[in-house]
């Protein structure tokens, strides 16, 4: 009788001595898949063979399970192994310029997005470092973005009342989960998905979203009691009944910040310009008064590290809210999945680098985990600030590490000035 096959202590096939040994379990199965071979095996024989080579094989794919998985998860490791001192003042640079211009981003995203603004600081000094750790690209910037603060607005609205507890607890869950699905995504090796997203959706729902954003923003922007909504027809009829209401300073200093802005984008492009609008529009808040002009500011931001968010589990069963948010969570993943990948790439196309497009996903799901847990809600891959990264000569990941650290310095430096931030410049 034919010996069994053994599996060595090397994990290679062998036989018993008398046979030809097995140079690895390929060759294992094309021999027993030989019929002559076979026929001459007992029953016992031929199941015991297999099972050898099917443990092997198993073996082998457990052993590159948990390298893949050790890899992607240990990213910061490497990234952070391999800088370089002579890095830091590049990184230092345009870390700070990426910081300035997203501290009144992410102010305004928040706004949209019907949450208090330490959410949209929070979620960008917390996802923007951790996106950086754990992702493929070097210049890439994540936080919060205009279409995923739209989407979130129009996905939570239904589900509980805008500015509730339970609508801010809802934002950061429905971030964990979408950092769930996009880890399950890059894991999947689903990036490729990408491929497929045409150009023609992207820009309609971008250009959407901009036009649900622009008309949102009318209210602030004048000064009128509308209540907020993700349908387009309920807040222009709702502006157009309050439209005689309209508080005359606050459309002046809205319309003046966005013509501040146009300006110094196009003569003095060093300048930030709607930083320097933002603190403008503040200081003519505190020298003349808000009360005494009737402006509607966003109010002091408490100097304090992000907090663990309460999450009340026991709310989502008893409204049977899983499901919605589950289904929510999958268009934001699939959203900044397109956003963040496509963002990547046309940046590693300019500069050379070489993009992990799985792994990049993985830190965009960590990223949202991380926002989700710090009081934050979902993000993606910003454009404009990664744009700014890139240009500004960031040369690692260490750019986004260090504009996450200043993004928080400058709450705890600026936080109370926020009382004097006008909604209506923000709007502007």
């Amino acid at each position: 009788m034919p010996a069994l096959v053994q599996p060595s202590p090397q994990g290679i096939a062998t036989t018993r001595p008398g046979r030809r040994g097995y140079s690895n379990e390929i060759e294992a199965l094309a021999q027993c898949a030989n019929f002559q071979f076979f026929s001459q095996l007992s029953h016992e024989s031929r199941v015991a063979d297999l099972c050898a080579i099917l443990s092997l094989r198993e073996a082998s794919v457990i052993r590159s399970s948990i390298r893949r998985y050790a890899v992607a998860f240990g990213r910061p490791l490497e990234v952070v192994g391999r800088y370089r001192p002579r890095h830091l003042r590049a990184d230092l640079v345009a870390g700070l310029t990426v910081a300035v211009l997203a501290i009144p981003q992410c102010i305004a995203y928040a706004s949209i997005a019907g949450l208090p603004p330490t959410y949209g600081l929070y979620s960008a000094a917390v996802a923007v470092m951790v996106g950086a750790l754990w992702g493929s690209s070097r210049f890439l910037s994540t936080g919060p973005t205009n279409a995923i603060s739209i989407l979130v607005l129009s996905i939570l609205t239904p589900l509980a009342a805008l500015g509730s507890v339970e609508f801010m607890m809802a934002a950061s869950l429905m971030a964990v989960m979408v950092g769930v699905l996009c880890i399950g995504f890059g894991f999947a090796g689903l990036g490729v998905l990408v491929n497929f997203a045409s150009r023609a959706v992207l820009l309609g729902f971008t250009t959407g979203a901009g036009i649900l954003i622009a008309a949102g923003q009318l209210k602030n922007l004048l000064r009128l009691d509308v209540p907020r909504s993700p349908h387009l027809w309920r807040t222009m009829s709702g502006v157009a009944s309050e439209l005689d209401q309209t508080h005359l300073a606050s459309l002046i200093l809205g319309v003046s910040t966005v013509l501040v802005i146009l300006v110094l984008d196009g003569y003095f492009r060093r300048l930030p310009g709607s930083l320097v609008a933002l603190v403008g529009s503040g200081i003519v808040v505190a020298v003349a008064g808000a009360d005494r002009l009737g402006f509607d500011v966003v109010g002091a931001v408490p100097r304090s590290v992000p907090q663990v968010t309460a999450f009340s589990f026991s709310w989502v069963f008893s409204n049977d809210l899983l499901g919605p948010l589950a289904m929510g969570s999958l268009a934001v993943a699939a959203l900044g999945l397109v956003e963040a990948v496509s963002i990547a790439r046309e940046i590693a196309r300019q500069s050379g680098e070489r993009l992990d497009v799985n792994q990049e996903l993985v830190g965009q799901g960590m990223a949202n985990i991380a926002a989700g847990l710090f009081s934050g809600y979902a993000c993606s891959g910003s454009f404009t600030r990664s744009a700014v990264n890139f240009q500004s000569g960031a040369r690692t990941q260490m750019s986004s590490v260090l504009c996450g650290l200043l993004i928080l310095a400058g709450i705890f430096a600026f936080g109370p000035l926020a009382a004097y931030l006008p909604r209506a410049a923000l709007a502007g």
